[in-house]
């Protein structure tokens, strides 16, 4: 299984900023998909493709 491990504490307070405040959307959900994955959920759990 693919996932994000190891976020130093400084990459995961980073990423939590960009989740809340970057003015893209992408960004926001980009952040947010490495979050996920960085607590363990798997790929098919996070990532839902465009319509």
């Amino acid at each position: 299984m693919k996932y994000v491990s190891g976020l130093s504490e400084a990459e995961a307070r980073t990423l939590e900023c960009a989740h809340k405040n970057h003015p893209s959307a992408g960004v926001r959900n980009r952040a947010h998909m490495i979050i996920l994955s960085n607590k363990g959920y798997q790929l098919k759990d996070i990532y839902l493709p465009p319509s």
